[in-house]
């Protein structure tokens, strides 16, 4: 309670109205003095003159009330203003794994609720109850007994705001959690036509009232991620219902449609926006996806594990708004990578599991990236095998001028080292604002400090250049007593630098 305090007190001071500031000790006496026709000149006439820092009132019928009927200046602010304190000081409660605040969260990560807010006094009490807002989200993580009263009153205090709900149960739930979940189920679905972002994690024995959901559209439905270990055919009719939801856009089907031939005919296509899943695509069937869905702003996919068959007329694949792309592939990439044009990308991840000698597809990335004339941020590539990234960044160097995150797992040589660092002259250098670096499979520690250190602000004299702000490093092997302290000399470098050197 004491931190939820001070934290208040933090979030108010930034819109806290100008305060009453009392006046020096003289002040009244004076002032009554001056009225009765007293010749000292009063302290109110020297402030008058000399600036507006003191308020004034008339004697006697404007004294200022009393100090305890003055409300505190969190209380004088617009009730606008305090509802957006209250919806920030929520946000201490955020869910590790999702990307929204949950005001009602029965899981140790729990910190912050807006029952706090209406223990603190009855004025704050008023405005919190008068907030659907501060109530439609609920996280239920292990369900217990007790817990479906509290969820009943967030649901009957958010009234018809559009909810946000995770729940999700032990990996092993006994029966008395099973029952529980059944009831928080049948609690939930009577407010089915306010879901807004669902994510329903069940790993026991199928909950009846949800594989039963009635078969109508979810009308305020976003987004939605299920994991349900049942049984596929039930999971695929709870998915038919929820993609006949018309503002769905944002899917994470998990492994549900991995091993089936083709996805299903009722997922609504034009609406995704923010798609994860697991499917075996080949090559041919993943374009055909991609082809599907002109909106995708977001897609992680795994696994593509086949070339398939030769494929007909290559045109182009535009997907306009594609930021993210994360691809998991046992095959090579080449056929998508001479297809996409993605002139929004600015996030990609690829991760192979390929055999050393198979071709990954490193010029065609090049070309991907040429043709889309787009300004990628974040590259990560996992390749255990030993991908040879320098081959990536010499096909596309120019594209990844803007690259500020780079990750890579894979077997790294010292040349690739070499190319990174910087010169004394910065006229070409590979990634120039580069901020983040992770390398993880550095067959050495030769040449890394001196890369790292290369990169930091005393070495950077192009304008356009940047400075590297932090680097996690995997040594496969020891580090000399030499090698460590040049690290340490990095670390001191005046920069925030994340170092971690593992070896064997």
């Amino acid at each position: 309670m004491e931190s939820n305090t001070l934290y208040f007190r933090e979030l108010c001071a930034a819109v806290q109205p100008s305060v009453f500031v009392p006046p020096s000790k003289g002040f009244w006496k004076s002032n009554i003095q001056n009225s009765r026709g007293g010749s000292q000149k009063s302290e109110f006439a020297q402030a008058k003159t000399s600036g507006p820092s003191l308020p004034t009132y008339d004697y006697p019928s404007h004294f200022p009330p009393p100090k305890s009927k003055v409300p505190p200046p969190v209380n004088r602010m617009p009730v606008e203003i305090l509802g957006d304190i209250f919806t920030q000081f929520l946000q201490m409660g955020d869910f590790v794994t999702e990307p929204y605040a949950f005001s009602l969260s029965v899981s140790p990560d729990w910190v912050a609720s807006p029952m706090v807010l209406g223990q603190v006094c009855g004025y704050w009490r008023s405005i919190a109850l008068s907030m659907p807002s501060l109530w439609c989200s609920i996280s239920v993580s292990s369900p217990v007994r007790g817990v479906v009263p509290r969820i009943q009153t967030w649901l009957e205090r958010a009234g018809q705001h559009p909810l946000k709900l995770f729940v999700e149960q032990s990996i092993r739930p006994d029966a008395a959690e099973e029952a529980v979940t059944d009831e928080i189920f049948a609690l939930l679905l009577q407010h089915y036509h306010h879901w807004e972002h669902i994510t329903f994690k069940v790993y026991g024995r199928m909950i009846e009232s949800l594989a039963n959901i009635q078969d109508t559209p979810a009308p305020l439905l976003t987004s939605a991620l299920l994991d349900l270990w049942w049984n596929e055919a039930v999971v695929d009719r709870i998915w038919s219902v929820l993609h006949s939801s018309p503002k769905l856009s944002h899917i994470n089907w998990n492994d549900v449609y991995s091993h089936v031939r083709d996805l299903p005919t009722h997922i609504p296509w034009n609406q995704l926006e923010d798609v994860a899943l697991s499917h075996y695509f080949d090559i041919n069937g993943f374009c055909t996806f991609l082809e599907q869905c002109p909106r995708l702003e977001r897609l992680q996919v795994s696994w593509l594990d086949r070339l398939g068959l030769p494929p007909g007329p290559c045109a182009p694949i535009l997907l306009t708004h594609l930021r993210h792309l994360s691809i998991c592939a046992r095959t090579s990439l080449d056929p998508v990578f001479s297809r996409l044009v993605a002139p929004a990308l600015t996030s990609m991840s690829l991760n192979y599991d390929l055999p050393m000698k198979e071709y990954r597809g490193a010029s065609e990335f090049g070309d991907l990236l040429r043709r889309s004339s787009c300004t990628l941020k974040f590259f990560k590539i996992y390749d255990p095998e030993g991908v040879d990234f320098l081959n990536f960044l010499r096909h596309s160097h120019r594209q990844l001028n803007s690259l500020e995150d780079l990750h890579v797992r894979s077997t790294i040589p010292h040349e690739l080292i070499a190319a990174l660092t910087l010169n004394s002259t910065n006229k070409f250098q590979l990634l120039p604002r580069l901020k983040k670096l992770k390398l993880a499979g550095c067959s050495s520690p030769e040449g890394i400090a001196k890369m790292i250190s290369s990169r930091l602000p005393a070495h950077i004299k192009h304008p356009e250049m940047e400075a590297l702000t932090s680097a996690w490093v995997e040594i496969n092997g020891d580090v000399l007593p030499s090698e460590l302290d040049a690290f340490r000399r990095v670390k001191r470098g005046g920069v925030r630098i994340e170092l971690c050197c593992i070896g064997d």
